[in-house]
């Protein structure tokens, strides 16, 4: 999952060097939060190195894609830019023409390098949500999903970091004899869910089954032994008492919270959580990762 820039077909014009331009930019983060801040002081610098440039931001939040679909849409707005994560963008916006494909101005030299801006990326991640050949998409973040873990908390219980899945099953057992809920979870987010049953498909199937099952007009893909598999493994998280009972009637961010409290040993989701946790954690704390066990 990424987070993305992507130039807007309306309002998106080329100037010279000397004439003033305004950029307007819509984002998907609150203006007080971590990210918002760090983006904030990039815009700084860039104005002051381009002082003809002048950049509008408004700082939308998590409804920003939605909020900008439906200012275009009626016309009267002017949006040069916008971020959001990559699959609500290429979902939302670029299926409906909204964006304007970035593959000239990637064909340019990247600053303070030779090759080109396209080449600069990780592989395969320029085309990841391309459309017919077109890139309109910039990650500037790129997201892995993993288990978060308190270190004290594996190390006070004398548990080793889980390698497979009977032994994460395992985990869960001697956590919750030793008072802890083991996998922190949010109830209504079903995005979050979903992470279990993804991330077992794409370590079972391999990198880019998950895109063509999803574009599989058929849903012939979907019936693949694999995927009865992963639904069933997420199920067992439940019943072996990996994930307690009341996360159901979790709002998030209160699954997470338990993990920052101390009352929960591990979350598995985005890299983002340290971010969302600054504030509830003491510093102190030694954090651990690791992968989704799978066989």
């Amino acid at each position: 999952m990424l987070a993305s820039v992507l130039v807007m077909a309306l309002g998106f014009g080329m100037a010279s060097a000397q004439e003033p331009v305004t950029l307007v930019y819509w984002s998907m983060w609150n203006e007080t939060e971590g990210q918002a801040r760090v983006l904030q002081a990039a815009i700084a610098s860039f104005e002051a190195a381009n002082p003809n440039v002048t950049i509008d931001a408004v700082w939308n939040g998590r409804q920003n894609q939605t909020l900008v679909r439906t200012a275009i849409s009626g016309g009267n707005q002017v949006i040069d830019l916008m971020d959001q994560d990559a699959d609500q963008i290429a979902g939302g916006l670029m299926r409906e023409g909204f964006a304007l494909p970035l593959n000239d101005y990637l064909a340019q030299p990247a600053e303070d390098h030779e090759e080109p801006l396209m080449d600069v990326f990780l592989p395969g991640t320029l085309q990841m949500f391309s459309l017919d050949d077109q890139i309109y998409q910039l990650p500037y973040i790129y997201n892995t999903v993993q288990f978060w873990y308190d270190k004290r908390v594996f190390e006070e219980v004398g548990l080793a970091v889980p390698q497979t899945w009977d032994e994460l099953l395992a985990a869960c057992t001697t956590l919750n004899d030793a008072g802890y809920a083991p996998i922190a979870a949010e109830g209504n987010e079903p995005g979050y869910a979903a992470f279990y049953l993804t991330e077992l498909l794409a370590r079972t199937k391999g990198p880019g089954w998950l895109q063509q099952a999803a574009a599989d007009p058929t849903g012939e893909m979907w019936r693949d032994p694999a995927v009865l598999d992963a639904a069933q493994r997420t199920r067992a998280l439940w019943d072996n008492g990996c994930i307690p009972p009341e996360t159901l009637g979790y709002v998030w961010p209160q699954g997470q919270n338990t993990l920052a409290f101390g009352t929960a040993a591990m979350e598995l989701v985005g890299s983002w959580l340290p971010v969302e946790l600054q504030n509830a954690t003491d510093p102190g704390i030694p954090a651990g990762r690791l992968q989704l066990p799978g066989d």
